[in-house]
């Protein structure tokens, strides 16, 4: 549910991929920082949104997210590394939030 309701918020041209358990990856071609920033808040406020219930009780998901760009002469291992250390970063500043490093 989580997995389609990103890729319900992103671009057709952009890719999402699940990284790991509650991870995923969202790579967004040719997008500017407005539309970075407008899509990631997206994603966020939809999943907010989801209608998720744990006995009978809603419960709210929130995201956090470590946000990065490709820089010159980076790798991919070197930008999924950034983008792991943003999440953490987010998670350790209160969850609910986007990083961006």
């Amino acid at each position: 549910m989580i997995a389609k309701t990103i890729q319900q918020s992103v671009r057709d041209t952009d890719f999402v991929a699940r990284f790991g358990g509650e991870e995923f990856v969202v790579l967004m071609a040719d997008a500017n920082e407005e539309t970075q920033h407008n899509i990631l808040a997206t994603i966020s406020e939809s999943i907010s949104k989801l209608p998720f219930k744990f006995k009978n009780e809603r419960v709210s998901i929130t995201v956090s997210i470590g946000a990065t760009v490709f820089r010159d002469n980076d790798s991919p291992t070197e930008v999924l590394e950034r983008a792991d250390i943003g999440l953490y970063d987010a998670k350790n500043r209160g969850r609910n939030r986007t990083h961006w490093v």
